[in-house]
């Protein structure tokens, strides 16, 4: 059984957080096929759906990103480049069709008007776009790509050899939870509203019913913190949470 972890940060101040400096060409690996790039990608019922790429294309380990209730924006990108300078190639899939908001209340009728279902194919389809011979997969995503990258490692259990959920709303059961292949990270947050810690502490008991290797970690921070969107935004929190998603997935993927 996975040990848990639970590490407590003190908030600090907003600092500039260096992990940004990652998102810069200047760490490219393999800069002709490591550009950023849109690209449209068709999905198993026909659909269409837009990505943002980058990375080697013959990179051996592969990451799919999956966006908060803002959509498929700048910081995406950014976090989709960050993973690419680390030698993964990465993908961000547009689950909103193209709909991005800096309004919290749009952004959350968005995010409500959702099929679950579209967004399963969606995901799918992103899966296989990354799938090559021999190339691990992750899933990271946060907020609303939070609870969907633990819906990914539900749908596709075979196919994920790591997932991070960073402070997404997780709702699952024993069955659920059996079915999990590969290690899952979970990244909470204190002060949390959506996830609170009650419904951090009924994870983790379902998770010890588990066969894979969990981790969590509860941040002294609130939802959204890792998200220059929201007015939640820590730097700090933000850089030690990078730090850990890091460490968590070069022990699974390189």
């Amino acid at each position: 059984m996975g040990t848990f972890f639970r590490f407590h940060f003190v908030m600090c101040r907003q600092v500039s957080c260096f992990f940004m400096l990652l998102f810069g060409r200047s760490l490219q690996v393999g800069a002709a096929e490591s550009d950023g790039r849109e690209i449209s990608i068709e999905s198993a019922i026909g659909t269409t759906l837009q990505a943002y790429a980058a990375g080697p294309l013959n990179a051996k380990k592969g990451v799919l990103i999956l966006h908060d209730l803002w959509g498929l924006n700048a910081t995406v990108r950014g976090w989709t480049e960050r993973f690419a300078a680390q030698g993964y190639r990465a993908l961000a899939i547009d689950l909103f069709d193209g709909r991005i908001s800096k309004d919290l209340g749009l952004a959350n009728e968005i995010m409500n008007s959702i099929d679950p279902e579209w967004v399963k194919a969606d995901i799918q389809a992103g899966l296989d776009y990354l799938q090559t011979p021999g190339r691990k997969l992750a899933v990271v995503g946060w907020g609303y790509g939070g609870g969907q990258s633990y819906q990914a490692a539900l749908i596709a259990p075979e196919r994920i050899s790591a997932t991070v959920v960073g402070y997404g709303l997780i709702e699952t059961n024993v069955e659920q939870v059996r079915s999990l292949k590969a290690p899952v990270f979970a990244i909470f947050a204190e002060a949390d509203q959506k996830m609170t810690l009650a419904k951090v502490a009924h994870y983790e008991a379902l998770m010890k019913k588990s066969l894979v290797r969990p981790r969590t970690l509860v941040f002294d921070g609130d939802h959204g913190f890792i998200d220059p969107n929201h007015t939640t935004y820590d730097a700090k929190l933000a850089e030690e949470a990078w730090q850990q998603v890091d460490w968590f997935l070069a022990a699974l993927m390189d």
